[in-house]
């Protein structure tokens, strides 16, 4: 691990996203596998071997100490044959306590160019999608790395990570074969190929939560429009005479993006 206090937490946060995915797709009564119970053991270890001293030395000892509990309580849990379910709670009090801690390290040990929005808006996303799709906010999270980062010469990375966040959450309540069930028929995308679309998923998700069509006009247009800028960034070309003005349209339309992203994901996540 690097010494950089915000990239030795990445590295956690990193471990810690599908070890907790994997326990909560578990659905046995009580964790049986080594294998599982070992991971268990790990992820702990990356926080007690390195990172519990370094938020005490950032003054975070408000935040170590839950942190510092629940991991503790994992590990016990690990020794023996416990239920899913403890584990399951122990883990989802971590992924609550992750963006909390994720803004204060930046706040007071990240540089300006790596920092992570810490908007209310931003926070409260990413602490949802920590808790449903934990793979979905890794990408939005990275997104939100990428953008503070303003001189970046190319922004297609940072769109594409947003619209695999959306893809993901989109995936998780809108399933190919939960719609094939409901009798939806697939589209052709741009190359040709036959699949289900985001907008598809969206009317599909939004249907099931009884929203008439004019409530869920405003997602479905944003969908749509996430598909477009993306296009757009995608075909895009530069350069070198007109890289100054390259970087400044990527720059707004990733941010543009940005907000049709949030719009759908609001929506989506019911925040």
């Amino acid at each position: 691990m690097t010494s950089h206090p915000a990239e030795q937490w990445r590295e956690l946060c990193k471990a810690f996203a599908p070890y907790a995915d994997r326990i909560n797709r578990n659905s046995s009564v009580h964790i049986n596998s080594q294998e599982l119970r070992g991971e268990t053991r790990s992820v702990a270890q990356l926080y007690f071997r390195g990172m519990r001293h370094i938020l005490q030395q950032l003054s975070l000892a408000e935040l170590a100490e839950p942190l510092s509990m629940h991991f503790e309580a994992l590990i016990a849990l690990s020794e023996g044959r416990n239920a899913t379910s403890s584990y399951k709670k122990h883990a989802k009090a971590i992924r609550r306590l992750i963006p909390k801690v994720t803004s204060q390290i930046e706040i007071q040990g990240g540089s300006p160019q790596n920092a992570v929005s810490s908007s209310e808006n931003d926070q409260k996303i990413l602490a949802t999608l920590l808790d449903l799709v934990p793979s979905a906010a890794l990408s939005y999270e990275q997104a939100l790395r990428d953008m503070a980062q303003t001189d970046r010469i190319s922004w297609r990375g940072a769109a594409h990570e947003l619209r695999e966040a959306l893809r993901e959450v989109l995936d998780r309540f809108a399933s190919p074969v939960d719609m094939e069930k409901a009798g939806i028929r697939k589209e052709k995308n741009q190359r040709g190929d036959e699949t289900y679309t985001m907008k598809q998923k969206v009317r599909f998700i939004l249907k099931n939560r009884e929203y008439n069509t004019t409530e869920s006009t405003v997602p479905e247009n944003a969908v749509n429009l996430v598909e477009e800028v993306i296009a757009s960034m995608t075909r895009s070309t530069y350069d070198r005479g007109s890289l100054s003005a390259h970087q400044e349209r990527g720059n707004k339309e990733c941010q543009q993006l940005k907000r049709y992203v949030d719009v759908v994901l609001h929506e989506l996540l019911q925040l």
